[in-house]
């Protein structure tokens, strides 16, 4: 099963007892459909940076758990409809990948730059004066 990872605020106006009786009825709804529970934390009052549904504060939740991808629905579902909720978020956690081998670098060998044209040569005859001198240029009239 997929790991979810689910942060939600309730009102600030809420008792702690009812943001714990919150938490452990969010805890029983993945217990029961057969979810297993990482991380259970509580955040506490935090400050919002914007009004939410009137209010400038919120009591955070977060559990990190793993259950049937159907079943993320119900739980959004749930959230939404419980008005000491207001505002939550439930996102999938990606799982570790390997990351490549690197390959071992030669020593001393640095890889060749692709061929460029040279930029041209600047050179001061006098102050008014300043000679364009490309070294194609050089190159014809030397020979």
């Amino acid at each position: 099963m997929p790991t979810y990872e689910a942060v939600f605020a309730c009102r600030p106006d809420l008792s702690s007892e009812k943001v714990a009786e919150l938490t452990e009825g969010v805890r029983k709804f993945i217990l029961q459909n057969k979810g297993e529970i990482l991380i259970s934390e509580n955040w506490g009052k935090k400050r919002l940076s914007y009004e939410v549904k009137g209010f400038w504060e919120g009591d955070f939740s977060r559990i990190v758990f793993s259950l049937a991808p159907g079943l993320i629905r119900d739980l959004e579902q749930n959230f939404r409809l419980n008005s000491a909720v207001i505002r939550h978020m439930v996102v999938r956690v990606p799982e570790k990948k390997k990351k490549p081998e690197k390959k071992a670098k030669t020593p001393g060998i640095r890889p060749r730059m692709p061929f460029r044209k040279r930029p041209p040569i600047l050179q001061r005859t006098r102050r008014e004066d300043i000679v364009v001198k490309r070294p194609e240029d050089s190159a014809e009239k030397e020979s």
